[in-house]
């Protein structure tokens, strides 16, 4: 799992980089949203159906962001 944190990151920035971050939202806070998104899609993760973890893990970690960055009104971030 260690070698896949990378992935969070990557994540963070893709978020990042399409919206402004929200003053109530931090890097760091999306980054730990991000890492605890990857440890749950891990135990999900299934080798066999053919995809790789990055492929499986990254738009679940992208969406886990964005909805970080959600107002309070429970929208999530274009």
């Amino acid at each position: 799992m260690t070698e896949h944190l990378a992935l969070a990151q990557y994540a963070v920035n893709a978020v990042a980089a399409r919206i402004s971050l929200p003053a109530h939202v931090s890097r760091e806070d999306l980054l730990s949203c991000a890492q605890v998104a990857l440890v749950e899609v891990a135990r999900r993760y299934d080798a066999a159906a053919g995809a790789t973890f990055a492929t499986y893990a990254l738009p679940g970690s992208r969406a886990r962001c964005s909805t970080s960055c959600a107002p309070v009104t429970g929208r999530a971030a274009p």
